[in-house]
């Protein structure tokens, strides 16, 4: 029988939800196996040996593609872990390109909502301050 943990991330890094928090995690749970939320494509060049993530986060001149905290802090883990790293996502852009009107009504109708917006602070609010804890109970 497996175990399997479910670690929920956000796009980015807040307070106590943070890659140092989850190398810690990583390091508890010691995974023989992370399945990463990235289409393959983008698996493929993040974790290829010739990716420099130092020189691309510094020089990025096509903010579209930001690199994940979560590739830079599963990348720094199997340097000194024997893990193997899955892809498992679609490439969302091309397959929501076509409804990008779509997705911005949307968006602009939750955060433009009292209620929504409240929500959505007191959630960051609680990640920052208590982390993979909050996030993931």
């Amino acid at each position: 029988m497996y175990n399997i943990t479910l670690i929920a991330t956000a796009h980015s890094e807040n307070g106590q939800c943070n890659s140092y928090e989850l190398h810690k995690i990583l390091e508890q749970i010691n995974p023989e196996v992370i399945f990463d939320e990235l289409p393959r494509d983008w698996f493929e060049m993040f974790f290829s040996d010739s990716f420099d993530i130092s020189y691309i986060s510094r020089n990025l001149r096509n903010r579209r593609l930001k690199v994940p905290w979560e590739v830079k802090c599963i990348k720094e883990y199997k340097q000194n872990y024997n893990v193997e790293v899955i892809p498992v996502d679609i490439d969302v852009n091309q397959k929501l390109s076509k409804h990008q009107d779509e997705i911005v009504f949307m968006h602009l109708t939750f955060f433009n909502n009292e209620d929504y917006q409240r929500l959505y602070n007191e959630t960051n609010d609680l990640i920052a301050e208590e982390g993979f804890a909050y996030f993931n109970s």
